[in-house]
Parts: structure tokens; sequence; C-alpha cells
């Protein structure tokens, strides 16, 4: 599996629920539940003022679990827009210095000099207000909700390193919220498919995702755990546990653990045209290629 990849939308509560934004599904999915306002509109918020810091596990088990596979959008209504700025303001004065006061993009919009105290102040100053929230891993964006019907993604920190604030600050909703996804969504399947290919000079490679294997090749196949949104679980979560197995295709292919050493890469050699099924068994999941070893040329 290569471990290259995005942190799950599934990292557990204990750990401040530090995660990719995945329940949104990369906001490529929008839905019809949006009706836009004319004009961009922060709408004030029944959450009350900040009174200090909380608990984010706390605050985000009495809310519950999100919706995998939800829809997301950049809409015209901030609804926890004045919530974010109150938390924003609050940790400034009672955490100055992980900012440089001397320093700012627009009004109260400060050089942050310690981006992870930063991101762990406002989590925990929103969920003092009742805010469940989850903090892209060394990323600019905090998304948060106080209920299930939608969380928002706002951009508390610029390319530059300033505190973003304000309507621009605002990213996308999703409808219903889509974090932070239970323990059975954190790890749903196990994705099974061709990495890469290893051939002689000259010989054309097919798409990995086709399943193919040209006879005079050899395939790099990798297992990778995912969660109900497609977003890679990581190990802290699917664990260690890998089994391989060749489940058909004995006269069509050789199948052996990778050379790499990585438990979940496995490699298949091409020995007549044919098909074959390899599966990889992570913590108690199973996922299968079933693909063909094709003619060449």
């Amino acid at each position: 599996m290569n471990h290259l990849t995005k942190t799950n939308l599934g990292a557990t509560f204990a750990v401040g629920l530090v995660m990719v934004l995945g329940g949104c599904g990369g906001g490529s999915s929008p839905t019809a539940p949006f009706s836009p306002s004319p004009t961009p509109t922060a709408t004030p918020s029944s959450t009350p003022p900040p009174t200090g810091g909380g608990s984010v596990e706390a605050a985000c088990r009495a809310i519950g679990y999100g919706t995998p596979k939800v829809g997301c959008d950049h809409v015209e209504v901030a609804t926890l827009l004045p919530s974010i700025e109150a938390a924003i303001d609050q940790v400034v004065a009672a955490q100055p210095g992980i900012f440089d006061l001397d320093a700012q993009m627009g009004a109260g919009g400060f050089r942050v000099l310690d981006e992870p105290a930063y991101f762990q102040a406002m989590q925990t100053t929103l969920a003092g207000m009742g805010i469940c929230s989850q903090a892209e891993k060394a990323g600019t964006n905090l998304t948060v909700k106080n209920t299930n019907d939608l969380d928002e993604t706002y951009a508390i920190l610029n390319s530059k390193g300033f505190v973003r604030r304000g309507w621009g600050s605002y990213i996308l909703s999703c409808i219903p919220s889509g974090f932070p996804l239970s323990p059975e969504d954190q790890f749903s399947y196990v994705r099974t498919a061709f990495f890469g290919y290893q051939c002689a000079a000259g010989v054309v490679t097919p798409v990995p995702a086709s399943g193919e294997l040209p006879v005079v090749c050899s395939g790099i196949v990798t297992a990778t755990p995912k969660d109900a949104n497609g977003v890679n679980t990581p190990p802290s979560i699917h664990g260690y546990d890998v089994s391989w197995r060749l489940r058909s295709g004995d006269a069509s292919v050789s199948a052996y653990p990778a050379l790499d050493g990585n438990i979940f890469n496995y490699i298949i050699q091409a020995k007549a045209v044919g098909t074959f099924s390899l599966c990889a068994t992570v913590g108690g999941k199973e996922g299968c290629l079933n693909g063909r070893v094709t003619a060449y040329p």
C-alpha cells in the first residue's frame, strides 16, 4: 500500500479529531438542497459567546457522527462565521504568544508563529462553545458543526501564514454533516488493485485500474484500506494484520510477496493468457483484484 497519502477523516477523538476533510467527498458533489441567497451573509449563530476552552471529543460526541458521501458546495450563508470570528478574538487575547501582533494582513489577521498551537487553541475554544471541529493535518482548513444538519469549512490560515478572517475564510458547506465518521465507516473496505508494472523495455503497459496484465509483464498489486468516503484509512485504525491469497488463476499467474518488504504490496507474475483473482485481507476485511492476463503484442 502506498502510505504517502492523506490521512483519513476517521482519526480518533483522542487526537483532537485532526483529520482530513473527507466527509464532503472533496467538494466534488454539489447537491440540490442548497438555495443560495443573492448576497453573502453571515447568519447569526445560536452558539453562545466563547467562555473558555473545552474538550473537542466531548463536543463532537454530544453532536454525534456524520454521514458518509454527503453533498458539499460553496453557498452564500455562513452560519458559524460569527463563532469562528469570536473564537479567533479569544485565542488572540488568551494566547498572544502564538502570534506576531506587529504583523498583520487585514484587521486582526496576525502572523501565526505556532500553527499547531493556533489550531489546537481554536478547536478547544470552539469546543467550549459547543462546536465540534476537525482540522486538516498540516493544512489551513478547519471544519466545524454545532448540529448534524450541516457542517462548514473555513480556511483560518492563509498561504503566507497569517490568520484569515471574514467572509473570505469560508470555503464550503456539507448537508448533512459529513464528520466525524463512525468507527464502522472509518474503515469500510479494502481496495486491491495494480499499483504498477515491471515489463521489458518498449512494452506499453495498461492503465492500472483496468486490471489487465500483459503476459510479458509482472504487476505490483497494493491493498489500500479505505473509509466510507473512499479516503485512505490510517494504519492506526486498520492495523497491520494483512494476508494474501490467490483465489483463482494458478494457470495464468503466480503470486508472491513484494521484494520491498511492504506487507501491503504483492507481486503477480504473468504466465499465460487468462483470468485471476488475488485477494488481500486487512483487519478482517477482504478486497480482491479480479484481473486478466492479456496477450502481447
